[in-house]
Parts: structure tokens; C-alpha cells; sequence
């Protein structure tokens, strides 16, 4: 049977379908083999008590040139306080999030960058442009409250993370069992029990908390080997 003989079999509607089942096969099999990857490297780290990818699915790294900034300030020393090391945001990211909302408020309130006429089509989409003028600042605004309020305290026993001005949770360090990379912002300690913890990546005194962290997971390998 030759080509043609099997597409007027197929029909039309087989000659169209058939070649996007081939992509969607082709794209699923790459993205499987990315995820099996991915979960054979978390396997890895976790077994060697060293710091991997948080989960499959998360933000990729800071831009380059947003990352430069953010690690400004990370190696200095950590704070101190009544026997507890607090990690604050590091002065670079708290740069990078006052340019990114001064320049969020900047266009929120720039007349010229909002559209003030719409074509028959666009009718009725007014009210989008009305709501992200008010969420825009909003959004800037929040941020840099984040960001400014975030602290994470520990001491040999435990760490206590504080998001805007609220103590959110605290950890034991001997039920630590992993530590993840979350990609643009964060490491997120995996506590059993006691759930997860996230850590702002760009703080001062980062490298010194990773170190401790890492020698808590080994530490409670150890002790349940």
C-alpha cells in the first residue's frame, strides 16, 4: 500500500490529527525524561544530605543581572541576638525589589503608558486596565513590606521564620530532613514532622545558616542510620 493509498484511508481528519499525536508523543517523552532526571538528581541530594532542586516544578534562577545585585551583602556578618543568628534580606535584593517597585509605581501612575481609546473589539476590557492600576501599586508596594520584614532567627535548637512582622512558624533542627533549592528566591527546608520553611536565598550571613543546616541533616542521618 503506498502513501497515498494509506492517507485517503486515514482520511483527512487521520492526516491531521496523525502528525500532531507524533509532536505531542515526541514533547512528552522529552519532558518524562527531564522529570525522571530531575527526580533521580532530588533522590541523589537527598541521599547524600546536600542541597538540590525543592520539587519538580519551580522558578528558574534570578535574571543575571537582578541576581549580581541581589548578592550584594550576603557574605557579611550575621546578626546577633541573645544567643540567636538572624538572617535578614542582604542590602543588594533589598535594591533590587525598591528599583523594581519604584518602577512599578512609575508606570502605575504614568498617564501615557495606560490606553485611553479601544477599537469595537476591545470594548468592555476597560475595567482590566482600571483593576491593574490599583493592583499594580498595591502589588510594589507589599513587596518591599515582604522583603523588608523578613527575618528567619536560629539558634542549635530551632529556627523561627517571620514573614511582615509575624512570627509564621517555629522548626525543631533535629526533625530537618532535607534542604532544596526553590529556584529564583528561597531554600526550603524540609522538616518531619513540621512541614516546610523557606529562607530568603539573598540574606546576610546565608552561606554560614547553609553550612549549619546541612550539618543538622547529617546529623539526624546520622542518628537515625
Amino acid at each position: 500500500m503506498g502513501v497515498t493509498d494509506w492517507l485517503s484511508k486515514i482520511g483527512s481528519f487521520g492526516a491531521t490529527i496523525l502528525p500532531a499525536l507524533i509532536m505531542l508523543g515526541f514533547w512528552g517523552f522529552l519532558i518524562t525524561r527531564r522529570l525522571r532526571r530531575r527526580l533521580r538528581e532530588m533522590r541523589q541530594h537527598e541521599a547524600d544530605g546536600t542541597i538540590g532542586r525543592a520539587s519538580f516544578i519551580q522558578s528558574g534562577d534570578m535574571p543575571v543581572h537582578y541576581n549580581f545585585v541581589a548578592k550584594i551583602g550576603t557574605g557579611g556578618p550575621v546578626a546577633t541576638s541573645v544567643g540567636e543568628k538572624i538572617l535578614r534580606p542582604s542590602i543588594g535584593v533589598r535594591l533590587v525589589v525598591l528599583g523594581v517597585a519604584v518602577m512599578v509605581l512609575y508606570y502605575s501612575t504614568l498617564p501615557a503608558f495606560w490606553p485611553t481609546e479601544f477599537s469595537e473589539l476591545d470594548k468592555g476590557t476597560e475595567w482590566i486596565f482600571s483593576v491593574a492600576r490599583v493592583l499594580l501599586p498595591f502589588a510594589a508596594v507589599y513587596g518591599v513590606l515582604y522583603i523588608f520584614t523578613s527575618e528567619a532567627r536560629y539558634d542549635r535548637d530551632v529556627l523561627i521564620v517571620t514573614r511582615m512582622m509575624i512570627q509564621l512558624r517555629k522548626y525543631r533542627w533535629k526533625a530537618l530532613t532535607r534542604i532544596g533549592d526553590g529556584g529564583a528566591y528561597d531554600l526550603i527546608l524540609f522538616f518531619k514532622p513540621g512541614g516546610k520553611a523557606k529562607v530568603l536565598k539573598h540574606s546576610t550571613g546565608i552561606a554560614e545558616f547553609k553550612a549549619f543546616a546541612l550539618a543538622q541533616v547529617q546529623k539526624n542521618r546520622a542518628g537515625n542510620a
